[in-house]
């Protein structure tokens, strides 16, 4: 639904597919090796950010709702957590809202809000999971990978970090939690 949704507001404002594709910054294509560094760039940065994140807010950072929603989860759910999860949550939040966003609120003064209130919301879609660390984790990812997206323009970059975040988690969960048991 994320994924169908900017399409068709824009296409509700009469405009071409070329210039919605333009917009959503699906073209042009970037190189394949910058991208996949930049997607490594900010899965790294996400990581330090967590981790000092963890280390302030360690009494509240219960990691458990998340553990245990990955378990219940079906195979489908898992590789749809992987894979066309994050491509459609970064198509509507960083590829549309956030310049939707930039554009409303301009200006150099208010150069970081469309990535904040952004933020803001993707954390929210994630906090019916019941856990601090869940919503701070996905709103550290948007603001990387938002700032990212700002900066560079690469939204395949930024389909790779989510995915890359998202897979990590599950073999976090699945492969080396059991490990520590």
């Amino acid at each position: 639904m994320f994924f169908l949704a900017p399409i068709a507001l824009l296409l509700s404002e009469k405009k071409q597919l070329k210039r919605i594709f333009k917009e959503l910054y699906l073209v042009p294509l970037p190189k394949t090796l910058p991208t996949l560094v930049l997607a490594l760039k900010m899965v790294g940065l996400f990581y330090v950010l967590v981790l000092a994140e963890a280390i302030v807010f360690l009494p509240f950072w219960d990691t458990s709702p998340v553990v245990e929603v990955l378990k219940e989860s079906s195979r489908f759910m898992l590789v749809l957590a992987a894979t066309l999860g994050p491509v459609s949550e970064e198509f509507f939040f960083r590829g549309f809202l956030q310049k939707r966003l930039g554009i409303i609120f301009g200006g150099f003064l208010h150069e970081h809000l469309d990535i904040a209130v952004t933020s803001l919301l993707f954390a929210l879609l994630h906090a019916g999971i019941g856990s601090f660390a869940e919503v701070a984790g996905a709103f550290t990812a948007a603001a990387v990978i938002g700032y990212y997206l700002k900066r560079t323009g690469n939204i395949y970059a930024c389909f790779l970090a989510h995915a890359a975040l998202n897979t990590l988690s599950i073999i976090a969960v699945y492969f080396i939690l059991p490990l520590a048991a």
